[in-house]
């Protein structure tokens, strides 16, 4: 099931959307569970006390807050959410990538836009939650999904993985190279080297700095100057895809 919260403060577009929404998962037998809101702020307090979504579908133009605004605003609760924006103007498209958001879509959605986008997003999301990497560890084999990882480093001959939920899984010392090790990884676009012995989930970069990056959980990394200039390019390319 995927959670999908819809702001849209006008009922006629936001009961449209629903519909096309709920076509879309019979057509497709997915299940949806939508939850529509006519303000920023309902759907902010909402998460604030029952827990964030998979899939947010924001309008931008609103009378209160636009969707960039709310958008900052969820990103400091949420930063792993997927984020989709309607709006009848094309003038917000640059800001809309401030927020990370997978895609643009400009007002009146027909069923065919709104499923190729939903198509997109379904298929990553089913992606994520299949993918693993067997650890090898002290205590046995620990699966690790791609999605819960923000970095991989190599310590004392050994990986270790910094999880979404502050844990950290730690392999058995190898004799092998780190690239090697982390190679399943390294298909998977989120995932990038910076230098020889570090491993970085793109996805969960909030800004690449001269000398280290900041992570969407708060956390800073130092890396080397040299690593954060490719790594700001091959991050940009997985965030800003062309207009």
């Amino acid at each position: 099931m995927i959670k999908i919260a819809l702001l849209d403060d006008d009922e006629k577009q936001r009961k449209a959307t629903q519909s096309l929404l709920e076509d879309y998962a019979q057509n497709r037998g997915y299940t949806f569970k939508i939850s529509t809101f006519a303000s920023g702020s309902s759907m902010l307090n909402v998460i604030y006390e029952h827990g964030t979504f998979d899939l947010y579908i924001l309008d931008i133009l609103m009378p209160d807050k636009n969707g960039i605004d709310i958008g900052r605003e969820l990103r400091k609760m949420d930063p792993r959410g997927t984020v989709v924006y309607l709006t009848s103007s094309p003038d917000f498209a640059l800001e809309s990538y401030e927020i990370r958001a997978f895609h643009y879509l400009l007002k009146p959605v027909s069923f065919e836009m709104l499923a190729a986008v939903m198509d997109e997003i379904v298929s990553i999301f089913e992606k994520q939650n299949a993918e693993n990497i067997p650890v090898k560890t002290k205590s046995g084999i620990v699966l690790v999904a791609f999605d819960q990882i923000l970095y991989a480093e190599l310590y004392n001959r050994a990986v270790r993985y910094a999880l979404m939920n502050q844990e950290t899984v730690t392999s058995v010392t190898f004799s092998g190279s780190f690239k090697d090790m982390v190679d399943p990884l390294l298909a998977d676009k989120r995932f990038r080297l910076c230098g020889a012995s570090f491993l970085l989930n793109l996805h969960y970069i909030k800004m690449v700095e001269k000398a280290g990056v900041l992570l969407t959980t708060g956390k800073k990394l130092a890396l080397p100057k040299s690593a954060c200039a490719n790594l700001r390019i091959a991050w940009a390319d997985y965030w800003l895809p062309p207009l």
